[in-house]
């Protein structure tokens, strides 16, 4: 227990620390008190730092995000 499989991440919720811009290359999130390089879906989306986004991929050590609508 404890040790989280990194496939594990998939459609979990993470906080962005540092804004994502992937023009930049540039993007940081933490999940359950883990930070990592973070990266949008979407390109040219820039994603501001406190924003919540969503895991949908894993890149090597880069986790991809994309921010969603809040669910009613």
């Amino acid at each position: 227990e404890g040790y989280m499989n990194l496939f594990d991440l998939t459609g979990k919720k993470a906080i962005v620390t540092g804004e994502i811009n992937n023009l930049k290359a540039v993007g940081q999130v933490t999940v359950n008190g883990m930070e990592w390089s973070a990266r949008s879906v979407v390109d040219d989306a820039v994603i501001p730092e406190g924003a919540v986004v969503y895991i949908v991929a894993i890149n090597g050590v880069k986790l991809i995000v994309e921010e969603r609508k809040e669910e009613l």
